[in-house]
């Protein structure tokens, strides 16, 4: 799974996180999956998927979680809001 992770085309310096069964995957070991506030899960469970800005690192990032088609598995993503500003810029 971590490779599957790792393989991904995402920021450069992007955190893709997967919950599978009730466990958390992440490309590196410091995933970030600590710091997803409850209620951005719950409501992409809900809804689909949803966003919210956090800190994570002593940097602000926006974690973007989307519910997949397996029962209790997400995809969350936790971008640096620097990188997001830079891109925008472009």
């Amino acid at each position: 799974m971590v490779g599957l992770l790792a393989s991904l085309e995402t920021a450069s310096s992007s955190r893709p996180l997967l919950l599978l069964d009730g466990e958390w995957f992440a490309a590196t070991v410091e995933s970030g999956a600590d710091v997803l506030p409850p209620d951005l899960l719950a409501v992409a469970g809900e809804r689909g998927g949803a966003h919210q800005r956090i800190q994570f690192d002593g940097t602000p990032h926006i974690a973007i979680a989307v519910r997949l088609p397996t029962p209790g598995a997400m995809y969350v993503e936790l971008v640096p809001l620097s990188e997001l500003q830079s891109t925008l810029s472009l």
